[in-house]
């Protein structure tokens, strides 16, 4: 049987690579195309014969000869086909079969980095001695967890406890959604607890023990400021010519309660009713009578000079 040259030795349409296996080719009509694809596992390939057309050359073969075993690539390279779809298959039906919460592990890895970054540095405030729901409030602005801590009771009523401190303490570094433990006393405890205890009584002084000759010095001492102004060391030497040694004297005269400016003044006034005086002669008078400079310008101011 001849063949018309111009008859194309194809029609167009996809063939077996024999050059390719597992593939097909698709031809134009008029020549192999660079066109290619798997080839259908359950696609039986077609028997066509090679045709060569007159004058050229020969086309690679693409179908095996009659004579030779079939291969079994086809089938197998079907299954391979098979397999590669049915694994993801297999894979997503263990998925579904398993917990609905459960996510890839990549998933999970990077929520907890993203958790990890959104948790940032916050310090501790201070909250020592305010209210446990003032506490509460400074607490969780600062992005924190609180656990109130008693030695009895519970808090109910924030407003009746008062906070004694915390841990970790006040300054303290922690990152968000970190918890604080607050201790706290109820504030009526705390008030009772720190409240000032009554003032004690002032202790009556002891009187002092005075020798019978003490005692006697002061009460002859009292007795001549009484009668006339005296100098301190007036008085001194009047006591004792009464027959008081000279520490017994002088102990009455400090202990009679005498005002020595006053004594100056009374002096002056005294001597100024007996007779006149001068303000230099009322001055020598009450040095002599042993008054000091000073009491004798203030026994001279209360006269008129």
């Amino acid at each position: 049987m001849s063949h018309d040259p111009n008859t194309p030795p194809y029609a167009a349409g996809w063939y077996p690579d024999n050059s390719n296996p597992g593939t097909q080719r698709y031809h134009d009509g008029t020549m192999w195309t660079e066109h290619t694809s798997p080839l259908a596992a359950t696609a039986p390939a077609p028997i066509t014969a090679t045709v060569t057309p007159p004058g050229t050359a020969a086309a690679p073969s693409l179908i095996e000869p009659a004579s030779k075993k079939k291969r079994k690539w086809p089938w197998v390279v079907g299954a391979a086909v098979a397999a590669l779809i049915l694994i993801p298959a297999i894979a997503t039906a263990a998925g579904a079969g398993g917990s609905a919460d459960k996510k890839p592990a990549t998933v999970v890895a990077e929520t907890i980095e993203q958790n990890d970054e959104e948790a940032t540095e916050t310090t501790v405030p201070d909250v020592a001695g305010i209210t446990a729901k003032e506490a509460a409030a400074l607490l969780e602005n600062a992005g924190l967890k609180v656990n109130f801590q008693t030695a009895s009771g519970v808090v109910l009523d924030r407003d009746n406890w008062t906070v004694t401190g915390t841990t970790p303490t006040a300054g303290a570094s922690l990152k968000t959604g970190d918890t604080v433990v607050v201790q706290v006393v109820k504030t009526k405890d705390l008030k009772a607890a720190g409240a000032p205890a009554e003032p004690a009584e002032p202790a009556t002084p002891a009187a002092p023990v005075y020798s019978l000759a003490q005692q006697n010095a002061i009460r002859q001492a009292q007795s001549y400021l009484k009668y006339t102004g005296f100098s301190r060391p007036g008085l001194i030497g009047q006591l004792e010519y009464e027959g008081f040694s000279t520490d017994e004297a002088t102990f009455g005269a400090d202990n009679a309660g005498a005002d020595w400016n006053a004594e100056a003044a009374e002096s002056a006034a005294d001597y100024l009713a007996y007779t006149s005086f001068s303000r230099d002669g009322l001055y020598e008078q009450l040095a002599y009578e042993g008054f000091s400079d000073a009491e004798i310008l203030f026994g001279l101011a209360a006269v008129g000079y």
